[in-house]
């Protein structure tokens, strides 16, 4: 019997991180996904049940809510991607479904979507260089890590349609297609160390 190893994203069995200058990029391969979609006159059934399992509202257009253990971020009208420590929901799917039950479908999607965290004091600049979001939106960050739902944009970096979380001035999630995780990483790094 053959002996697998599982692999990140990035083709390693560590999460794969660079630096340059007081900027650092690393990938965050424990988290499991999940997508939620609301059935057909459930919509608001479904959003309350998604928001009882998160233990907070379930986020609104274009945001994220939620803490280190559960979260959650739009993807549109009543539909949402979840996300857990990938230790805390190896099943998270099932858990989601047992919460929402009949008003909505749930679909596994953690070998579908990875994370890499640009972190530093000039994610703006670096994200100005990648991608086409308002300027505004990057700059009107909060000054300080918010405590309720924070800004959650769907944008294209480089081609790859990409989320863009921001969890802090000097921190933003970026979920990527997992297919495109080598790409993604690429693109960033390199205008990273443009700036």
């Amino acid at each position: 019997m053959a002996d697998l190893i599982p692999l990140n994203a990035l083709g390693g069995d560590t999460p794969r991180s660079t630096s340059h200058r007081d900027m650092r990029l690393v990938e965050v391969p424990d988290l499991a996904f999940a997508s939620v979609a609301a059935r057909r006159g459930r919509e608001d059934a479904c959003e309350a049940k998604l928001a009882g399992w998160l233990g907070t509202d379930a986020p609104a257009v274009a945001q994220y809510t939620g803490d280190d253990t559960r979260a959650a971020f739009w993807t549109g009208a009543a539909q949402w991607i979840v996300a857990t420590p990938y230790s805390a929901g190896e099943d998270l799917a099932a858990t989601v479904k047992d919460a929402v039950g009949a008003t909505g479908s749930v679909t596994e999607q953690t070998d579908g979507w990875t994370a890499i965290d640009l972190k530093g004091p000039h994610v703006v600049a670096v994200m100005e260089l990648c991608c086409r979001l308002d300027r505004r939106y990057l700059r009107d960050l909060p000054a300080q890590p918010a405590t309720g739902p924070v800004s959650a944009q769907r944008t294209s970096i480089h081609h790859i349609g990409c989320f863009v979380i921001c969890l802090s001035p000097e921190h933003l999630r970026l979920i990527g297609p997992r297919s495109m995780a080598q790409s993604l990483f690429h693109a960033v790094e390199t205008e990273m160390r443009a700036i």
